[in-house]
C-alpha cells in the first residue's frame, strides 16, 4: 500500500508538471498573438479623427480571434486553479500519511521483529491492526503523537469543508461529479487514518494513565506528600490526556468520537471517566458480584463506599486536577463531574437491585439511605453546586434521589408509603388522651412553631403553648417536607403536597369538625366549653404557621406549577378559618345559652324569696340554736 501511494504521488507530480508547462506555453502564445493584433490595430487618435465607418471584414475576424483566445485563457486559468487545488490535496495526503505514521507505531509482526524501535517499520501496514509497542513511551513521544493527531483532525476538518462546498455547488456537469467524488474519497481516506490514530493513542493513554494511577494508590491511599514523584508522573499523564480531550472536543463527528472513546460515567470529560475506571472496577466486584457485600438489605454499604471514595480523592481533585483543567482553559468543575460519575455508578446498582425489593420496609430503608446520601453530598461535598433555597431545578446534575423521581413506578410507591406512614402517625396522635391539652415544656421548642413570629393568637393560654396535636401535626408535615425538599422538579414536589400533606390537613379538619359537632349533642357544660377553647386554640396556632409556609420561597416556587393563581395551602387555610369562625359562633352561642339559663334561675330564685318575704316568717328556737 505504501508503494502504491508513492507511485501515485510520483505520477501525479509528473502530470502536474506537464500540464503546468503546457498551460504556460499556451498562455504565452495567446498573449503574443494578442500583442501582435494590438500592434496591427489602427491608431486610436487617427480613428477618432476620421469619420465613423463600418468595421471591415479583417477587423471582425480579428475581434473573433481575440474573443476565442480570451475564452481559452479563462479556461486555462480554471484548469490552473484546479491543478493547484489537486496539488494541495496531494500535499495534504502526504501530511496525513506522515501524521498517521507518527501515531500508529507498529504492527504485531514488527513488534516481534524489534521491541526497541518505536518508529514505523518500512514493512508495517497502516491498517487498523497496528498496535503499540510493549515498552512505555516517553513524554516527548506522546507529545509528538498528539501533534500528529491534531494535524489529522485539522486535515479532516479541511477536507470536510471542501466536500460540503463541492456538494453545495449548483453546477451539473461531469467535472462537478468528479470533484464531488474526489472530495468524498479524500474525506474517507482522512477519516480512516484519523480513526486509526485516535484509537491507537487512546489505548496508549489509557494504559499509561492506569499505570500512573496505580503508582499513587488510587483511589484508596492517595497521599500527595508521600507519593510526590508518582504524583508528578501522573500529572504529566493528565496533561497529555487533557490535550487529547481537547482534540476530541474539536472534532465535529460526534459519533466517531463516541465509538473510539466510550465514556459511561463522565461523558463530559474523557479523562475523568478514565480516572474513575479503577473505582468502577472495585465497585462492581464488591457490590454487584458474588460477594457478601452485595446485599440488597444493606443499601448503606455501597452508598458509604461512594462517599468514602469521594472524600479520599477530594484533595487530589482540588489541588492537582482542577488547576490543570484551568491551565488548559477547560471550564469544568472537576469534583462536580466526578461526583456525578459516582452517582451514575450508584444508579446502575439501584437499577439492578430494585426489582428484587418487594417489602415496603426494605424500600423505606432504601429511601431513607438515599435521602441521607443526598444530604451528605450537599453538606459535605457541596454537590450539586446550585442555590438550593427552592430545591433542585427540573434539569441539572444527577442526584441519587433522581432514581426515585425519574421512575414513575418507584415514585408512586414512595408516595404511597409516605402517605400511609403519615396517616398512621396522625391517627396515633389523635388517639392520645392529651392531644388537645397544651404541649409539655419539653415539646415547646418545635421547629415550625419557632419560625412563627408575631402570630396574632386569639387566646393567651399557657404562655402561647400550642396543643399536643398541633405540635405532632406540624412535626409530621415538616418532616415530610424535608424528605422531598431536594427532589427534582416542581411537579414532583407538588404531588407530595397534594397527595400527602393536603389530605393530612383535610383529615385533621374533619376530625376537629366532628369533635365540634360532638360537643353540642348534649347540654354544654364546663368540660365541653373547655374543649371548645382547646379547638380554638389549636386552629389559632395552625393557621399562622400555614400562612408562614405559604409565603416561604420554597412553597411559592412549588405554587408556580399550579395553573391557578393561589398558594398550595390556600384552600386548607380557608377551611380552617371557616372552622375557626364556627368555633367562635359556637362559643358565643354556648355562652349566651348558659347566660340565659343562669338568668332564668336567678329570676326564679328571686321570685321565690320575694314571695317568702311577703309572709310572716317565724323561726323556731331549735333553728336559731343550730
Amino acid at each position: 500500500e505504501q508503494r502504491e501511494h508513492e507511485t501515485l504521488e510520483h505520477r501525479l507530480s509528473e502530470e502536474l508538471e506537464a500540464v503546468t508547462v503546457q498551460s504556460r506555453q499556451q498562455a504565452s502564445s495567446t498573449l503574443n498573438e494578442l500583442s501582435a493584433l494590438k500592434v496591427n490595430e489602427p491608431n486610436s487618435s487617427q480613428q477618432f479623427r476620421t469619420k465613423v465607418r463600418p468595421p471591415s471584414r479583417e477587423e471582425i475576424d480579428a475581434a473573433r480571434i481575440i474573443r476565442a483566445h480570451l475564452d481559452e485563457l479563462s479556461e486555462l486559468c480554471v484548469e490552473l486553479d484546479a491543478l493547484e487545488e489537486a496539488r494541495d490535496r496531494v500535499d495534504l495526503l502526504v501530511r496525513v500519511r506522515e501524521a498517521h505514521a507518527s501515531v500508529v507505531l507498529k504492527s504485531p509482526q514488527s513488534v516481534l521483529e524489534s521491541k526497541e524501535s518505536v518508529s514505523l517499520s518500512s514493512s508495517s501496514s497502516s491498517s487498523a491492526s497496528s498496535t503499540f509497542s510493549s515498552s512505555s513511551s516517553s513524554s516527548s513521544s506522546i507529545r509528538s503523537r498528539l501533534d500528529g493527531v491534531r494535524l489529522l483532525s485539522d486535515a479532516f476538518a479541511t477536507v470536510s469543508m471542501a466536500e460540503e462546498r463541492d456538494r453545495a455547488a449548483s453546477a451539473q456537469s461531469v467535472e462537478h461529479a468528479v470533484a464531488v467524488h474526489a472530495s468524498t474519497a479524500l474525506v474517507q481516506f482522512v477519516h480512516t487514518h484519523l480513526v486509526s490514530a485516535l484509537s491507537t493513542l487512546s489505548i496508549q493513554l489509557s494504559r499509561d494513565m492506569s499505570t500512573a494511577l496505580l503508582g499513587i494508590g488510587w483511589p484508596r491511599d492517595v497521599d500527595l506528600k508521600r507519593n510526590a514523584k508518582q504524583v508528578q508522573a501522573l500529572t504529566d499523564e493528565i496533561e497529555s490526556g487533557l490535550v487529547f480531550q481537547q482534540i476530541l472536543a474539536s472534532l465535529s463527528d460526534v459519533s466517531m468520537v463516541a465509538d473510539i472513546c466510550r465514556t459511561r460515567y463522565v461523558p463530559e470529560a474523557w479523562l475523568l471517566d478514565l480516572m474513575l475506571r479503577p473505582v468502577v472496577k472495585s465497585f462492581l466486584f464488591h457490590f454487584m458480584g458474588d460477594r457478601k457485600t452485595n446485599d440488597i438489605t444493606k443499601p448503606s454499604w455501597f452508598l458509604t463506599y461512594l462517599l468514602d471514595v469521594l472524600s479520599r480523592i477530594d484533595e487530589f481533585l482540588r489541588v492537582v486536577v482542577q488547576p490543570l483543567f484551568d491551565r488548559h482553559q477547560i471550564h469544568q468543575d472537576v469534583k462536580s463531574l466526578v461526583s456525578q460519575g459516582l452517582v451514575r455508578l450508584g444508579h446502575r446498582k439501584l437499577l439492578k437491585d430494585y426489582p428484587r425489593i418487594f417489602q415496603d420496609e426494605l424500600f423505606c430503608k432504601l429511601a431513607n439511605e438515599l435521602i441521607s446520601f443526598d444530604r451528605s453530598m450537599r453538606l459535605i461535598h457541596v454537590y450539586p453546586r446550585l442555590p438550593l433555597e427552592i430545591g433542585l431545578p427540573d434539569e441539572g446534575p444527577l442526584t441519587m434521589l433522581d432514581f426515585c423521581t425519574r421512575n414513575e413506578s418507584v415514585l408512586l410507591r414512595w408516595i404511597a408509603i409516605e402517605k400511609s406512614s403519615t396517616t398512621n402517625k396522625l391517627r396515633e396522635a389523635l388517639t392520645s388522651e392529651e392531644c388537645w391539652v397544651p404541649a409539655k415544656q419539653s415539646r415547646r421548642s418545635v421547629a415550625p412553631i419557632d419560625r412563627l413570629k408575631g402570630a396574632d393568637s386569639l387566646l393567651e393560654l399557657e404562655s402561647e403553648t400550642p396543643p399536643e396535636i398541633i405540635v405532632d401535626v406540624l412535626n409530621i408535615l415538616d418532616g415530610v417536607t424535608d424528605r422531598y425538599r431536594f427532589v427534582r422538579g416542581k411537579a414532583v414536589k407538588l404531588r407530595f403536597v397534594e397527595e400527602i400533606q393536603l389530605p393530612m390537613l383535610d383529615f385533621l379538619h374533619s376530625e376537629m369538625s366532628e369533635a365540634l359537632s360532638h360537643f353540642f349533642r348534649d347540654t354544654v357544660d364546663q368540660r365541653a366549653f373547655l374543649a371548645l377553647i382547646s379547638l380554638l386554640h389549636s386552629v389559632s396556632f395552625l393557621v399562622p404557621v400555614l400562612r408562614d409556609w405559604t409565603d416561604s420561597v420554597f412553597f411559592v416556587h412549588i405554587a408556580q406549577a399550579i395553573e391557578k393563581d393561589q398558594s398550595v395551602f390556600e384552600e386548607s387555610i380557608v377551611s380552617f378559618q371557616a372552622l375557626q369562625e364556627r368555633i367562635l359562633r359556637s362559643m358565643v352561642s354556648a355562652v349566651g345559652t348558659k347566660f340565659v339559663e343562669q338568668c332564668e334561675n336567678y329570676l326564679m330564685t328571686r321570685r321565690l324569696w320575694q314571695n317568702v318575704a311577703e309572709e310572716d316568717v317565724v323561726l323556731s328556737p331549735a333553728f336559731c340554736d343550730a
